[in-house]
């Protein structure tokens, strides 16, 4: 269990470490949030062919459905994820991807026949509501950014609550070979239109991007192992700190009253979902 907590928090920092990079290059104007997708997956492909030619690694595939949905969903969660770091803060991004543990507990009803309580019933209003705040639909304008983050939090839940249904039958190379070939092909054919070549600094910040983020992967889809969907989700909530620390201390990101309440309005209902006995099964 200690494992599993310990591997998710790190995978929560490097995830954030890749926001990062990817809020540097969006400065550029030159490369858009969908080539940064196609390199994150591409350097991860590369990675693990490279395990499989040098290292004792190959695809082992026992349900191939789980592996299948798993890296769908998540490729088109990770293009809504940097469209919100493109297009609002870092913070924001983080933050409103981070209401994705209600819909992981809503999918997990669904994939993995967990139930859905009156705790997560209360838990899904609040998270909600918190992301309403954030998003502040009632200004003039609303940030487009802000709603790719929802929506990457929803098709989140999709994932996490597959790659939970991958992981009980399926060993952590299979599912990330998997994951990393068919998230090249689908964001190679979402990319490809608007794909731009790099400068040299560019180069380097996307290959940051990519490698911290399929380190992020690796160490979340081993810490899934030990712990489940639910309390994994409720762990990489650190993203929100670590994201809101570095948004201030970077980007000269402004945490108004409407963050910081949508924030508690995030997290209480998370922690309402970890306390509830039922989820806290494997």
């Amino acid at each position: 269990m200690l494992q599993g907590y310990l591997l998710t928090l790190a995978s929560g920092l490097l995830f954030t470490a890749s926001t990062v990079f990817a809020k540097f290059i969006n400065q550029s104007g030159n490369i858009d949030a969908q080539e940064i997708s196609f390199v994150r997956f591409f350097v991860g492909l590369i990675i693990v062919i490279l395990m499989r030619c040098f290292g004792n690694y190959a695809p082992r595939p026992i349900v191939k459905k789980g592996l299948y949905l798993r890296a769908i969903y998540n490729t088109i969660a990770v293009i809504l994820f940097y469209l919100a770091v493109q297009y609002s803060t870092i913070t924001n991004a983080n933050l409103l991807n981070m209401t994705y543990p209600v819909f992981v507990a809503i999918a997990s009803a669904i994939v993995l026949d967990e139930k859905i309580t009156i705790k997560i019933s209360i838990a899904i209003v609040l998270s909600m509501l918190g992301a309403f705040l954030i998003i502040k639909p009632f200004n003039i304008t609303i940030n487009f950014g802000d709603i790719f983050g929802i929506l990457s939090a929803i098709i989140t839940g999709l994932a996490i609550a597959y790659l939970k249904f991958a992981v009980k039958t399926e060993d952590t190379f299979t599912i990330l070979y998997y994951l990393f070939f068919y998230g090249t092909l689908i964001t190679l054919v979402v990319s490809l239109p608007t794909i731009k070549i790099p400068n040299f600094k560019e180069t380097w910040l996307l290959l940051l991007t990519a490698l911290s983020a399929a380190a992020g992967q690796w160490l979340l889809t081993q810490g899934m192992k030990t712990i489940t969907a639910t309390v994994s989700s409720i762990i990489s909530m650190t993203r929100i700190f670590f994201a809101a620390f570095i948004g201030m201390l970077m980007f000269g990101e402004i945490i108004d009253i409407y963050i910081i309440i949508g924030a508690i309005l995030i997290i209480t209902p998370n922690i309402m979902i970890l306390t509830d006995s039922k989820l806290k099964q494997n």
